[in-house]
């Protein structure tokens, strides 16, 4: 798995409803990696929702804008 780059850009393409683009805030619980405290990928949404997802499942449907 690739540790995104913190400020990177991303869009989840939704035929239904347009693009969601979000950017990389940070990743959580990188010191001490555990199965009870997974990295995570916190990313916020242009409309400033915060989100998370497991390092291990990223970039799951996201595609990275270049």
């Amino acid at each position: 798995m690739k540790t995104p780059k913190i400020g990177g850009k991303w869009c989840r393409p939704d035929v239904s409803s347009g693009d969601f683009y979000y950017e990389v805030v940070c990743v959580t619980n990188t010191d001490h990696i555990s199965d009870k405290h997974p990295q995570q990928v916190v990313y916020r949404g242009y409309n400033s929702s915060m989100w998370s997802m497991p390092l291990s499942d990223w970039p799951n449907k996201l595609r990275e804008i270049k």
